[in-house]
């Protein structure tokens, strides 16, 4: 009997299961398995995203964030369910791909002083793959329809395969 053989998944496919991951580990533990409640998002932002945190000069930057997103699905309701928790970090690689675009070009960085958690290792392969895709043929900050289909040919086979 011939055995069905499925390739590894790529850099992207990993890196869209880790953020899941994470947002499952930290949502649910305070109520619905669904959602992230504040202190479970503050949890959140401390633990994989603490670089960002620490350089924050206002101290109700997370409220803001969250309440900026919260209510995604037309009702604010304290939480943050999975596409609303997707738009902020998207929103926040988005903006990371935008001063990457701006910065000059010069020697690469010294190390961090930290290793990066998973988080930060998700959203910048999930950036890096953006930025090996795009550009091509005019404006590095966006795929052209052909760049995009090879994107999802190559990096999303297991969503465009039938």
């Amino acid at each position: 009997m011939a055995q069905i053989q499925t390739a590894p998944p790529t850099d992207m496919e990993r890196n869209m299961e880790k953020i899941i991951t994470i947002f499952q580990s930290f949502a649910g533990k305070e109520g619905d398995q669904a959602k992230m409640s504040y202190k479970e998002f503050e949890d959140f932002m401390k633990t994989e995203l603490g670089s960002f945190t620490s350089n924050q000069k206002d101290p109700n930057i997370l409220r803001k964030l969250m309440k900026s997103v919260d209510g995604g699905d037309t009702c604010p309701d304290g939480q943050l369910d999975f596409q609303e928790f997707l738009n902020l970090i998207g929103g926040m690689m988005v903006a990371c791909n935008e001063a990457l675009l701006r910065a000059p070009k010069q020697a690469p960085a010294p190390p961090p002083q930290k290793p990066p958690t998973k988080m930060e290792e998700a959203m910048e392969g999930i950036i890096r793959t953006f930025q090996q895709y795009a550009g091509k043929k005019g404006d590095v900050a966006q795929m052209d329809h052909g760049e995009f289909e090879d994107f999802m040919k190559t990096e999303l086979k297991s969503f465009t395969c039938v």
